[in-house]
């Protein structure tokens, strides 16, 4: 790119970091949130970290997609609609392939470890991909990821659009008196209230699927269209810094009626005049809360600064793969009796120091940073292929987690065995300590046709077994 917008490249950052804080926040908040899978919910919950979550909820998701609509035109203008594609394919739809096919088993196993110690779920749920109901209705999405996968058809349908009108917005239109007047967040929070008017769980709620909500699709994407309207005028970015003490000020007053309103509503739902409060105390907050984000960073944040340049490289890779560090350690901590900020901040630091050296290690200046990154973070030179030190870290990071996972799933079995009255034992005596024709290869195929869904697990059922011999000895 020609030009380089820094305080954008840092609210990028500043985004990307906060979903960190969000996911970690999850497992001590009192508020259940609706249809949202979690590996475990913390006995030492506190009220702060429902006032956290639904802040950084509130702003993050929406400065993202703001940013990259921004970034979608800085890019469609500077290198054409050739490589608009191609960058983006690289950069967010491989990605998002990639990390579906790695990271959501992970996520899953993951999870799974969270629901085996509360009790949600038991080993044979676990093996035959068969959860309660709750569980179930969401258990197969993008999780995370959802946000790539609808930046990708965001990207689809700005492309579409371009190469039918080039001229994306005329200079002194209405867009522009908008972006520039000082009422911009009520201007644009009145497009808002009318989408969350027809439903606004979709940004309550939280159903995991591959399918977009049409109107959450709607929600998030008029947030990328001011985005791409902030790129043909961005001679005037620097303005948007005016502003920002009373957006934020007023900001603050909307977010505490939101969040009692979100509360009241999941509790049971609004109606009438509390409806309404809360479709529109949800838009402006959003508004409110990313222009005077956008401000601040125009004012104090808008030259270089190295840290930030390392940080936007970093950054996407700590989105991606952060959630099972989070998941795992939040699950890992809840056999100790700490107070959850403490907890909260541990999960933090880990989660972060894990992404940073992992990038340091795997990514940045190899060829998966150039894939996530973009060759601006190689300084013009090759990125360089992993030496038989990376290697050898590598294999040493899968080695502890295959300790890991061993370890955790003895911890399964021995609990399997204690809520089982010693059946998993005889199961093990029954079929292992056989002679091997006894056991026969057909058996253990079958086993794992059962175990992929295409039915019941009927051959082995020792889980089932086990129950009924349990409830007998009882």
């Amino acid at each position: 790119m020609k030009e380089r917008f820094h305080a954008i490249d840092a609210l990028r950052v500043f985004a990307m970091v906060s979903v960190v804080f969000l996911h970690s926040s999850i497992s001590y908040m009192p508020t259940r949130l609706p249809d949202l899978l979690w590996a475990v919910h913390d006995p030492s919950a506190t009220a702060f970290f429902d006032w956290l979550f639904f802040w950084i909820r509130g702003l993050t998701m929406r400065v993202f997609f703001l940013v990259a609509g921004f970034f979608a035109g800085v890019l469609y203008e500077d290198r054409g609609p050739k490589a608009f594609l191609e960058n983006r394919l690289r950069r967010i739809a491989i990605p998002f392939l990639v990390g579906s096919g790695v990271l959501l088993p992970l996520l899953y196993f993951i999870w799974c470890y969270g629901w085996l110690e509360t009790g949600r779920a038991d080993l044979s749920q676990v093996l035959r991909m068969r959860l309660d109901a709750p569980i179930q209705r969401n258990l197969y999405g993008p999780a995370h990821l959802w946000f790539l996968e609808f930046l990708v058809l965001f990207y689809a349908v700005y492309y579409a659009f371009r190469r039918v009108r080039p001229g994306f917005v005329r200079p002194g239109g209405v867009v522009e008196k908008i972006i520039f007047s000082r009422l911009r967040p009520l201007a644009l929070a009145v497009p808002s209230m009318l989408i969350l008017w027809l439903d606004v769980d979709v940004v309550i709620n939280f159903h995991n699927t591959f399918i977009p909500n049409p109107l959450k699709f709607l929600y998030y994407g008029f947030f990328f269209l001011a985005g791409t309207w902030l790129y043909p005028f961005r001679e005037r970015l620097k303005n948007l810094a005016a502003g920002a003490n009373a957006y934020l000020a007023a900001s603050l007053p909307v977010f505490i009626g939101m969040v009692a309103l979100t509360r009241a509503h999941i509790a049971k739902p609004l109606a009438g005049p509390g409806y309404f409060a809360l479709v529109a105390a949800t838009s402006l907050f959003a508004w409110l809360s990313v222009f005077a984000m956008l401000g601040y960073f125009m004012r104090f944040l808008n030259r270089e600064i190295p840290l930030v340049r390392y940080l936007s490289g970093a950054s996407y890779w700590i989105y991606l793969c952060h959630l099972p560090v989070v998941g795992l350690m939040q699950v890992f901590l809840l056999r100790f009796e700490l107070p959850a900020a403490l907890k909260f901040s541990a999960v933090v630091l880990t989660a972060l120091g894990s992404g940073f050296l992992t990038y340091e290690v795997f990514v940045r200046n190899t060829s998966i940073g150039l894939c996530l990154s973009g060759p601006k973070h190689f300084g013009g030179m090759p990125p360089r292929p992993l030496t038989l030190k990376v290697k050898t870290t590598l294999t040493a990071f899968m080695l502890c987690a295959v300790v890991l996972s061993g370890t955790s799933f003895q911890h399964f079995y021995n609990e399997e065995k204690k809520r089982y009255e010693g059946t998993l034992a005889g199961f093990y005596r029954q079929y292992l300590h056989r002679e091997p024709d006894a056991v026969g290869w057909r058996h253990w195929t079958d086993w794992a046709l059962n175990r992929w869904g295409l039915e019941k697990v009927e051959r082995i059922g020792f889980i089932e077994a086990g129950r009924k011999e349990g409830k007998e000895r009882a």
